[in-house]
């Protein structure tokens, strides 16, 4: 093995304890160009275990992603003593905006313990054995905001995934995408909501904008304190302020509604709260592929074109 790493050639696994397919590490890079369909397998394998590696500089939950610079990062962006400047307050605060794709589903193919991920909870998605686990705790509650994803849910073990942006970059977050296993559920968004904020602990506020946001905020705090895991409660001392996306507001046709408008919002500016719809326009595609491939193999997939994602808008501000 070291020796073929030394020449830039990567393994595949051991056939009768001898090594017959090897790829070239700029192969492995351009991966997705051409694949030989008779060493198809071997290749594959060796893909994915080629992205882990290249990742795998930090241990702690969510450190594997490229991160957003427009969000405030206390140490990094933020000046000394920004927690004394209440006149200021303003400037730390974080956007996000959250919704759900459907296209991003996963069919009952092979299993966790025989395909299991190798970036789970260290990247975008939450960590999974803790948050089906929340989930399911949840799964008799009446607070499905979607109910009629259920009936296309048959042959699936996801029906998609709900995930949290940055709403000023469009950028995938940390610990910020959960799959879904039946439609559009409180349950799924508050933990997806509640691990993003986790990283954001000591900042003051937060506008977070979401299309039902009207019926979903109404009564977070009080799931947080009685239903959330401890780990991912609301900080009390961050403030929270609700809206929907600019798109969706006037479709709403509620009276009394103006609490929710981008544009009476105070510090909100000229952000709409749409990037979800945008950022997903831009991944619907590949559920085509993902849908078919184990949960391990899909999870990992997804994780690295999310990280893409964030790379080119990282160049390409």
């Amino acid at each position: 093995y070291i020796q073929l790493l030394r020449r830039s050639l990567y393994p595949a696994t051991l056939a009768q304890g001898k090594i017959k397919t090897v790829a070239t590490f700029r192969y492995l890079e351009q991966h997705g160009l051409e694949i030989m369909p008779w060493r198809y397998t071997g290749l594959m394998h060796m893909c994915l275990q080629w992205r882990h590696p290249k990742l795998l500089k930090c241990t702690k939950e969510g450190d594997l992603v490229v991160p957003c610079l427009s969000c405030p990062h206390p140490g990094i962006n933020l000046p000394d003593g920004w927690e004394n400047d209440v006149e200021h307050h303003d400037n730390y605060s974080v956007k996000v905006t959250e919704d759900t794709n459907f296209r991003l589903k996963e069919q009952l193919v092979s299993s966790h313990s025989r395909d299991p991920g190798l970036v789970e909870g260290l990247g975008y998605f939450v960590g999974r054995s803790d948050y089906e686990k929340y989930v399911i705790s949840r799964a008799s509650e009446a607070d499905a905001i979607a109910k009629a994803t259920t009936k296309f849910s048959k042959g699936l073990r996801y029906t998609g995934v709900g995930s949290m942006l940055c709403a000023r970059s469009e950028i995938f977050l940390a610990n910020r995408v959960g799959n879904l296993q039946e439609g559009e559920h409180y349950a799924n968004m508050d933990y997806v909501f509640g691990s993003a904020l986790h990283h954001y602990r000591g900042l003051p506020l937060c506008i977070v904008g979401y299309d039902i946001v009207c019926q979903w905020f109404a009564h977070i705090h009080e799931r947080s304190k009685d239903l959330w895991p401890n780990k991912i409660k609301l900080d009390n001392g961050m403030d929270l302020v609700p809206v929907i996306g600019k798109f969706h507001e006037p479709a709403h046709e509620t009276n009394n509604h103006e609490q929710y408008s981008c544009n009476l919002i105070p510090r909100v500016g000229c952000t709409d709260f749409e990037a979800c719809k945008r950022i997903w326009g831009l991944h619907n595609p590949l559920g085509n592929s993902t849908k078919t491939m184990g949960p391990g193999t899909r999870s990992d997939s997804l994780e690295a074109h999310f990280g893409y994602h964030n790379w080119q808008k990282y160049t390409n501000m």
